[in-house]
């Protein structure tokens, strides 16, 4: 049986639970979520194609990999705009009060993750080279990462005791519960090993460290120009955002010494977000706990990932990002789905097998 590690994450994934307890309460993201296809069954062979339901199901269909359930209101026109062709047919008044209202729920989140952000040492002027203009962490084109932005980083979040703007934004009937759980979100943070490692590494920074990441974020700029990004892929989004995390990483790897634990300590810690307060508290936002699942063959990989295959009847219906647990006494966390594989040979018939991450600590946090 796998055992929980150093920090204690129970105390984050329960913060995550109760904080995405008390946004699914508000008027906002109980609208957006009676939107998503996974919470509407179906009646009959076919979904009504007048319905956002409908057409949200086909942006899935073609897109799923770019779609993000707290960044529906800017991924969803943009996959519209590359996909124009489609079968659900909404009349433009309900597409654009829904467009709306997830853009809303968009802008809430952002808010709620630079504010958290805003509490990091040295912020605003942090000194990691992943900020440099037009990297993964700050392009407006496509990214798998929630971008920081020079206007946030410059409206005095560090000065909030708490971001006032989302309760209301939201239309909360108990705007202190929202802030009471995002203060316990970034309590839980502050506790984690990440942060803890981050605010080292920030602490020991000195001029010669300094200087050297200065020097590789001027590099990665020019080599992170629109220009140099048009030559290696002038067209495919994928293409484009797989060429900037490329070029991020070798010009980390350049780094050494304090320099570079600082840069590694930063990607550290924001993935630590990206996975707490972006992914695992917008699944639970929007569909809840995890559902158990049926499996079999599970195996340990590589630390903190599991892969198994899902002999349960909804299996179909997994995809990755999902949040689930497992009915394997080895297994007592919940995981994330990272890859999912389905398969249909002549000898061993349909079958699904995935591969996900392991969110410990959520055995003693969540309800199972």
């Amino acid at each position: 049986m796998r055992t929980a590690v150093s920090d204690d994450r129970s105390t984050l994934w329960e913060a995550i639970w109760r904080n995405a307890e008390a946004w699914g309460e508000t008027p906002r993201v109980r609208s957006l979520k009676e939107s998503l296809p996974r919470n509407v069954p179906f009646h009959g062979p076919r979904r009504d194609n007048t319905t956002m339901p409908a057409l949200l199901q086909e942006c899935y269909l073609v897109g799923g990999g770019v779609l993000h359930v707290l960044a529906l209101g800017s991924r969803v026109p943009w996959i519209l705009r590359q996909f124009p062709a489609r079968e659900a047919d909404v009349p433009p008044s309900t597409y654009h009060a829904w467009l709306e209202n997830a853009a809303v729920v968009e802008e809430a989140h952002q808010v709620s993750l630079a504010w958290i952000r805003s509490r990091l040492p040295g912020y605003p002027m942090l000194r990691a080279p992943q900020l440099a203009r037009n990297s993964p962490y700050t392009t407006n084109e496509f990214t798998e990462h929630f971008i920081w932005t020079d206007h946030e980083r410059s409206r005095g979040l560090q000065f909030l005791d708490v971001p006032l703007s989302i309760p209301s934004s939201l239309g909360a009937h108990d705007p202190a519960r929202i802030q009471r759980t995002t203060r316990n979100v970034l309590r839980a943070l502050r506790r984690s090993a990440e942060w803890q490692q981050f605010e080292a590494a920030a602490g020991h920074l000195d001029d010669r460290s300094v200087r050297a990441l200065r020097q590789v974020s001027r590099e990665l700029t020019q080599s992170l120009r629109a220009s140099e990004v048009d030559q290696h892929e002038p067209n495919l989004a994928h293409r484009r955002a797989e060429y900037r995390s490329h070029t991020t990483k070798a010009a980390i790897e350049r780094l050494d010494g304090v320099a570079r634990t600082y840069a590694d300590a930063f990607s550290a810690m924001e993935a630590l977000l990206k996975l707490a307060v972006s992914d695992v508290f917008g699944e639970i936002l929007m569909y809840g706990l995890p559902p158990l699942f049926q499996v079999q063959n599970v195996n340990f990989e590589e630390e903190g990932v599991v892969s198994f295959d899902v002999v349960d009847g909804r299996a179909i219906l997994l995809e990755c990002g999902d949040l689930i647990w497992v009915d394997n006494a080895a297994v007592t966390d919940a995981m994330i789905t990272r890859a999912i594989s389905l398969s249909d040979g002549p000898v061993e018939g349909f079958s699904v097998k995935a591969r996900a991450q392991l969110l410990v600590g959520t055995a003693g946090a969540w309800k199972r």
